[in-house]
């Protein structure tokens, strides 16, 4: 396929009508005229006006930062796998399909940029604002996880957490400081993780964290048998690629060691620690979800997890007494989700009763973003 058929093709499709068929809602509340919000779940993404054709639009995803064109979107939310299938499920919107055994070419992704850092300053973010203890950053779990900028913000050196793939190199740098949080130019969140220090060659336990901080701080606030724990941070909300790796690379070590998942203790945090351990069924029990909006969702508060018909989903169902009904026209179970605090927690604590894995959720309760996380877990 010519790149001017790609061209016309992204300009007759309408975007808005692909993520609506896909679960997505608009957020009027935070749209603006140049830009439409969407969300789902715990899903988020920003959709505006293409500035150099004026024609077709762009997306960005705020878990990851991934922009991109129709074709991006559908694969960052697995919606096709591929080129060819795209084109396929795309003649759904706008009636045509153009045949072809091509790729389109895509521009070369640009290098990631590591920010200069420092090993140590005397101003340190994580001890003056975080309220960590010094022997706690200085652990043998922690020590060189993090770095410094060698220049200073609002104050302070920033503390730069390295994200690594599973053959150790930096793919991204998450930076913090006071009122602020970001990442490195061009840094590729999806193809890694932070991970503390490995102590003993099988540990017990692992944890996953939105924040390196949290880890660290959760490490303070429990200190004991620290040496056969084994802390991952996603830095902020994840895209699916990048649990998967958390998970492979949990497996690699000990396959028998517990899972605690620890998202905020909100909404947002739930649906976190909820889509966690969905995609951990999904890559073990190899049974697909997705998430539904009810379609009187401005009333009802209400989503459906549609999952397929396994036995996998049935037994969890039936063992942790999940409330659930039966769509029989997609042939697969719909599980009801109010999108309210004290519902999603309900879920998490009965989906701990399911035998067949060793995920447990821990609600850290947070005073404000600038202090420490003073959790009782």
């Amino acid at each position: 396929m010519k790149q001017t058929d790609i061209r016309k093709l992204k300009e007759q499709i309408d975007f808005n009508k692909v993520a609506l068929a896909n679960g997505f809602e608009p957020d009027k509340a935070k749209s603006s005229k140049k830009c439409t919000v969407y969300r789902r779940g715990g899903d988020k993404f920003l959709l505006f006006l293409n500035g150099k054709t004026n024609a077709d639009y762009l997306f960005v995803d705020t878990r990851n930062d991934v922009k991109g064109d129709i074709f991006l979107f559908l694969n960052n939310y697995k919606i096709c796998s591929d080129f060819k299938d795209s084109l396929q499920y795309l003649s759904r919107f706008d009636g045509s399909y153009i045949h072809t055994t091509t790729t389109p070419i895509f521009k070369k992704k640009k290098e990631f940029k590591p920010v200069p850092v420092r090993l140590y300053v005397d101003d340190n973010y994580l001890l003056t604002e975080r309220k960590l203890q010094e022997q706690i950053i200085k652990h043998k779990c922690f020590i060189n996880t993090y770095q410094f900028s060698k220049k200073r913000f609002h104050g302070l050196h920033n503390v730069i957490f390295p994200i690594k793939n599973r053959k150790d190199e930096i793919k991204c740098q998450f930076i913090v400081n006071k009122n602020f949080k970001g990442f490195s130019e061009n840094s590729d969140k999806a193809q890694g993780f932070w991970k503390s220090n490995q102590i003993i060659q099988k540990p017990t336990a692992f944890y996953i964290h939105e924040n390196p901080i949290d880890s660290m701080s959760y490490a303070q606030l429990n200190p004991n048998k620290l040496e056969s724990k084994l802390f991952y941070a996603t830095c902020g909300t994840f895209a699916d690629l990048q649990l998967l790796e958390i998970y492979k690379d949990m497996k690699s070590i000990n396959p028998n060691a517990y899972i605690f998942i620890s998202g905020d203790n909100d909404i947002a945090g739930h649906w976190y620690s909820l889509k966690a351990f969905l995609i951990y069924f999904q890559t073990y029990k190899l049974s697909a979800f997705n998430l539904l909006k009810s379609p009187d969702f401005d009333t009802s508060n209400l989503y459906y997890l549609r999952m397929d018909k396994t036995d996998h989903v049935l037994n969890l169902i039936r063992q942790c007494d999940i409330d659930h009904t039966y769509d029989h026209d997609f042939n697969k179970y719909l599980i009801p989700i109010e999108n309210k605090k004290n519902s999603l927690r309900n879920l998490l604590r009965k989906i701990e009763n399911y035998s067949e894995s060793k995920i447990k959720f821990l609600f850290p309760i947070m005073n404000d973003f600038n202090d420490m996380v003073k959790a009782k877990y």
